[in-house]
């Protein structure tokens, strides 16, 4: 094959020798193929149904929204380092003061008062 400058010869990669690029084009320029290594992906809803406990074809069988939402939700609090005194911990939802509720359950005024106007607690539902 004659080499004329053209646009194939000016797109050949530096380490690769002309006559593996003559003879190779499609598998030096073929799109490289994506490999996943964090485990098996999700392909189909079906995949992701038997990874969440459902078996194939179970989709009509699947919690609605309304059914995950409808599920009583525990409100739980974590204050800073609460760790060392058994938090994170269930917290009522009627509780009004927060810091009492605290102290009431084993956190350390201590605590509080070394974070002063900067105490913040973490929350959530699960």
């Amino acid at each position: 094959m004659s080499r004329d400058g053209g646009k194939g010869d000016a797109r050949r990669p530096l380490h690769v020798t002309e006559e593996q690029f003559e003879s190779n084009w499609d598998t030096i320029f073929k799109k490289p193929v994506k490999t996943y290594t964090g485990g098996v992906p999700h392909h189909t809803i079906d995949d992701w149904m038997s990874d969440k406990g459902y078996q194939t074809g179970d989709l009509d069988k699947a919690p609605t929204y309304e059914d995950r939402m409808a599920k009583p939700k525990r409100k739980m609090i974590d204050p800073p380092s609460g760790w060392k005194y058994g938090f994170p911990k269930e917290i009522p939802e009627h509780v009004d003061n927060t810091r009492d509720w605290l102290i009431q359950n084993g956190y350390p005024q201590a605590e509080i008062d070394k974070c002063g106007d900067s105490f913040f607690v973490r929350g959530w539902y699960e």
